[in-house]
């Protein structure tokens, strides 16, 4: 048995992160609570952040969560597609639209939402979907902003929600995860592919991107000016 001491009221992440690292230490697979609600919730933290790959119960428990929310999107979307009568799947996709909509994914932080800000112009001048536009800008915005430093977080969206296969090299797990999305918005959703497929040219590309990045930059794993903008815009053509 194995005691961690000093809980907190409203515990503390760095917490959870000490008990998470003598579970795994320990190899300890049952975790008590004794006392109040603060030492509950941090029994939960330190069982969630236990099952990451670093132990850290902030950013790697918040991205695994966001990653879960995404794998059930992927799983049963083709099948309320092909079953749309199918009452698992209707729930599974309304549970997931709650948690992607309601905050909880964010847990207190603000992150740059680089195809939103871009894909809000298509749709300002083409009234596309949102959802459609984002679609078509997804896939070319992360081979846009594809190098070395991005390559392991891109590979791990493939790996965690499109089932790529690991122990590849960073970069061509990338590269697979990015056909992954790419199959998964035009093949299994079908969806079309392009702008030009929507009847969209390049007319307003330079001024939409001026109004995505709002007289600055788009924020993310890679900042955004207004060329970069246009030039996604024109690989998404």
């Amino acid at each position: 048995m194995f005691e961690l001491a000093g809980g907190e009221p409203n515990p503390r992440h760095s917490t959870a992160n000490k008990g998470a690292a003598i579970c795994k230490k320990e190899n300890i697979d049952v975790i008590l609570a004794v006392g109040g609600g603060s030492t509950i919730d941090c029994a939960k933290g330190v069982a969630a952040a236990a099952l990451t790959e670093d132990g850290d119960a902030t950013f790697d428990m918040v991205l695994e969560l966001q990653e879960a929310v995404m794998r059930a999107v992927v799983k049963w979307t083709p099948v309320a597609m092909n079953e749309p009568e199918n009452y698992e799947a209707r729930a599974n996709l309304m549970w997931a639209s709650s948690m992607a909509l309601n905050s909880i994914l964010d847990a207190g932080t603000v992150h740059g939402c680089a195809c939103h800000a871009m894909e809000h112009e298509i749709s300002a001048y083409y009234d596309i979907t949102h959802g459609h536009g984002l679609a078509i800008l997804t896939p070319r915005w992360l081979t846009y902003i594809l190098n070395e430093n991005t390559a392991p977080a891109i590979y791990r969206l493939g790996t965690k929600v499109f089932g790529v296969e690991e122990g590849l090299e960073a970069m061509a797990g990338a590269k697979k995860a990015i056909t992954a999305v790419s199959d998964f918005c035009f093949q299994t959703l079908g969806l079309k592919a392009a702008l030009s497929e929507l009847d969209i040219d390049d007319k307003h590309f330079k001024d939409m991107a001026e109004h995505a990045c709002m007289g600055g930059v788009i924020t993310g794993p890679v900042k955004l000016a207004p060329e970069d903008v246009e030039k996604i815009y024109r690989m998404c053509l």
